[in-house]
């Protein structure tokens, strides 16, 4: 493993490895202005390893909590089954916490001719 100094900079390829997310988030994390970057020659996104570090930590401590809420048709979200999945999530979850919801989601259940 290589060993990262907080005054290190890294590539913006290299920072979505580390944080394990795509260059497409990164550039939104960035745009949103959760973590600070600095253009290089060529207008290229250069972060400093610190930062990294603060805003992992930030994560880490219960400011990144993410749920899931899913039914697989429109009849269980019309029955009030999504609501509740989210209303448990939110209740059990951290404050802040993004929930992503999805409905018949799934394949269709007829075959395709």
């Amino acid at each position: 493993m290589i060993r990262v100094r907080p005054g290190d900079r890294m590539s913006s390829t290299a920072t979505a490895h580390r944080l394990g997310v795509s260059s497409r988030t990164l550039r939104r994390y960035t745009q949103d202005g959760e973590l600070p970057d600095v253009r290089g020659s060529g207008g290229r996104r250069i972060f400093r390893a610190g930062d990294l570090d603060a805003f992992t930590s930030q994560g880490a401590e219960g400011g990144r909590s993410v749920g899931y809420a899913r039914v697989s048709s429109r009849r269980e979200q019309a029955e009030g089954d999504l609501e509740r999945q989210v209303a448990r999530l939110r209740e059990s979850g951290a404050a802040g916490m993004s929930v992503f919801t999805c409905v018949a989601s799934g394949l269709p259940d007829r075959d395709a001719a």
